[in-house]
C-alpha cells in the first residue's frame, strides 16, 4: 500500500520545493507538494519562480565559473572585518566526491515586491542516499543574477551551527558589503560540515531600502527517510 504523505504546512513544502523544479522529487512527495501548492497561493508563486530560475539555468547551459574578481573582492571584504581564520586542515573523508550546491539567486531589488523569491535552484554532483558521519568538505556557488550595476549592497550569509566557511571558522553569520555587476555574479564558497544534520543556507541582499531573503537547503545533510516494510 502507498503511503500518502501529507505537506500540512510551508515550511514543509519548501524543503521541496527545489526538488520539484529540477525533476529530482520523489513521486510521492511531488503528489503531497502539488496538493499544498493547489491551496496555497505563497508556495505556487514560490514554484513558479522557482521553474522559472531552473529553466533559466539551464537555458543557459548552467552555473558559469565563479568570477574571479567578484569572488577575490567579497572575500576581501570579509577578510577585512577582523575575523579569525585559521588553516584548514582537516582532509576531505571518505572516497565519494564532495557535492557541489548550486544556488541560482535572481535579483530584483529595483521591484516592488515584497514577497520573498522561491528556492534558490540546487544542482547536486553526489549521491543523496550516501550521507557520510565523519566531517566533510563541501563547495558551494552562489550565482547572484543582477539585471543592473548594483553597488554597496549588503549579502548576509547565515548557515546552521554544524556548518562554517573554511575560510572563517566558528562564524556561523557573515555579512559584506558588494558590488554587483549586471549579469551573473558567482562565488564559489566551500563549507565544512561537522555532521549529517540538515541545515539550510539563508542568503539576504539589502540595498539600503529593500531586502531579499534566498533560502535552499544543503543537499546531503540528511539521511533519507526510508519507506516502511510491507
Amino acid at each position: 500500500m502507498t503511503e500518502v504523505i501529507k505537506m500540512t504546512s510551508c515550511r514543509q513544502a519548501h524543503e521541496y520545493i527545489d526538488q520539484y523544479a529540477n525533476g529530482t522529487i520523489a513521486a510521492a512527495d511531488a503528489v503531497a507538494l502539488e496538493r499544498h501548492v493547489g491551496g496555497c497561493i505563497s508556495c505556487e508563486r514560490r514554484l513558479c519562480l522557482q521553474q522559472r530560475i531552473a529553466g533559466e539555468l539551464a537555458r543557459q547551459g548552467g552555473i558559469p565559473e565563479p568570477a574571479p574578481d567578484f569572488e577575490a573582492r567579497v572575500l576581501a571584504a570579509a577578510a577585512g572585518r577582523r575575523l579569525v581564520r585559521r588553516r584548514w586542515t582537516m582532509p576531505v573523508i571518505g572516497g565519494a566526491i564532495a557535492a557541489a550546491l548550486v544556488l541560482g539567486l535572481a535579483l530584483d531589488l529595483d521591484s516592488g515586491a515584497h514577497e520573498e523569491p522561491g528556492l534558490a535552484s540546487v544542482q547536486e554532483q553526489a549521491n543523496r542516499e550516501v550521507v557520510s558521519a565523519e566531517p566533510r568538505e563541501q563547495t558551494v556557488r552562489l550565482a547572484f543574477h543582477s539585471r543592473s550595476q548594483l553597488d554597496d549592497v549588503s549579502l548576509t550569509l547565515e548557515l546552521p551551527p554544524h556548518v562554517e566557511l573554511v575560510q572563517f571558522p566558528g562564524h556561523h553569520q557573515l555579512t559584506w558589503q558588494v558590488n554587483l555587476k549586471p549579469g551573473d555574479n558567482v562565488i564559489a564558497l566551500p563549507l565544512r560540515i561537522a555532521y549529517p544534520e540538515r541545515g539550510e543556507i539563508i542568503a539576504r541582499l539589502d540595498d539600503g531600502s529593500k531586502t531579499k531573503t534566498f533560502r535552499a537547503p544543503i543537499p546531503g545533510t540528511g539521511v533519507r527517510d526510508k519507506e516502511p516494510s510491507s
